[in-house]
């Protein structure tokens, strides 16, 4: 996907973080400004200055901390971004929030039926697993691919003081593709970090809210793939 140039400005000059949808054509389905809830922004300066709290510490805030080495490394989808009745009117997402308001798994796996279980790839790429009182395994987080981040700066050498072009951003590109959730009303989206393990791979359990947006309902008819750019910008 070829890289995307912000046209908006906070009144302080500075950039927000935002996401971009796209169909599987490069449509483009929405963007919308997106909100780093207080733990991210806790995270945030736990990365910077390599002093991450205590769990201790964390909990005395509702939050998991652990001094683990962690990262952005996952996201979930939910149907709790509008108010029952209206979902086409997005509710407007609380700096406080620790989790989507009503997740939607990805995949769910049933022992009794074989057409359901994950392949040894999509064991890879699934996590956050919960098991119902059914004794189906519900996978609420999907991480993401190795590849999908990428920089796009964009320096004005003879006029640094240029925010309309100086561009530092960083960008993470997911999909949610035609076998996820389908046939589910989507409406919210939350990017995670989590610790890993030595090979890079998030731990279930550790997974905490990064960020989050919500937006108009959006169907998950099971034929075609929805495309996601997260973009960060310092």
């Amino acid at each position: 996907m070829n890289k995307i140039k912000d046209n908006i400005l906070m009144s302080d000059g500075m950039r927000k973080n935002k996401i971009i949808a796209f169909d599987e054509h490069g449509n483009k389905l929405f963007e919308r400004e997106n909100l780093v809830v207080q733990r991210g922004r806790v995270f945030a300066l736990e990365s910077i200055f390599d002093n991450f709290m205590s769990q201790e510490l964390a909990g005395e805030h509702g939050f998991k901390g652990g001094t683990n080495r962690k990262k952005i490394a996952l996201f979930k989808i939910g149907k709790g971004g509008t108010a029952i009745g209206t979902p086409f009117t997005p509710t407007v997402v609380n700096a406080n929030e620790t989790e989507l308001t009503d997740p939607v798994p990805f995949r769910v796996v049933d022992p009794g039926d074989s057409s359901t279980t994950l392949s040894e790839l999509e064991k890879d790429i699934y996590c956050c697993p919960i098991v119902d009182e059914d004794g189906k395994t519900l996978y609420f987080g999907k991480r993401f691919e190795e590849d999908a981040g990428s920089w796009d700066i964009d320096l004005t050498i003879d006029d640094p003081t240029d925010t309309t072009t100086n561009l530092i951003s960083y960008l993470i590109n997911f999909e949610i593709s035609d076998k996820d959730a389908r046939n589910s009303i989507i409406n919210e989206v939350g990017i995670y970090f989590a610790e890993v393990d030595g090979d890079g791979k998030p731990i279930d359990g550790t997974e905490e809210l990064f960020s989050k947006i919500n937006f108009s309902s959006e169907k998950l008819d099971g034929y075609s793939s929805k495309y996601f750019v997260y973009c960060v910008y310092a």
